[in-house]
C-alpha cells in the first residue's frame, strides 16, 4: 500500500513504509480509513522522481519522472491507538534514532 496525501498547499505527500503499515494495522482492527491525518511530520524528505529514487522506493515507479513530492515520517500515537503502537514500538524506536541523528 502506498499511501498518498494532498498537503493544503497542493503539494504529494506520500507516508513513509512504516506509517502506511501503521494505518493498515489500524483499518484491520477498526474497519476504519481516516480520510483526513493531520497529524505532526517528525521528518520530512524532498525529493524530485527520478531513476534513483524510483529503485530506492518501488511505490515511486508509476509517477512521471520529474515530479516533485514529499516522503514524509508522521507522529500516528493520536489516530492508531495504543495496541498498534505497541505492535511497532521496536521499528518506531529506531526510527527515532535514526531521526535523532540527522
Amino acid at each position: 500500500m502506498t499511501s498518498c496525501y494532498q498537503a493544503s498547499d497542493g503539494s504529494l505527500l506520500f507516508m513513509q513504509p512504516i506509517n502506511a503499515r501503521m494505518l493498515l494495522h489500524h483499518i484491520a482492527a477498526t474497519g476504519v480509513f481516516p480520510p483526513l491525518v493531520d497529524v505532526p511530520v517528525v521528518h520530512a524528505a524532498h525529493v524530485t522522481v527520478d531513476e534513483d529514487s524510483r529503485s530506492r522506493y518501488k511505490w515511486m515507479s508509476h509517477l512521471p519522472l520529474f515530479t516533485a513530492v514529499i516522503i514524509v515520517d508522521v507522529e500516528l500515537s493520536a489516530i492508531v491507538g495504543e495496541e498498534t503502537m505497541q505492535v511497532f514500538k521496536q521499528e518506531l524506536q529506531h526510527r527515532s534514532l535514526r531521526w535523532a541523528q540527522v
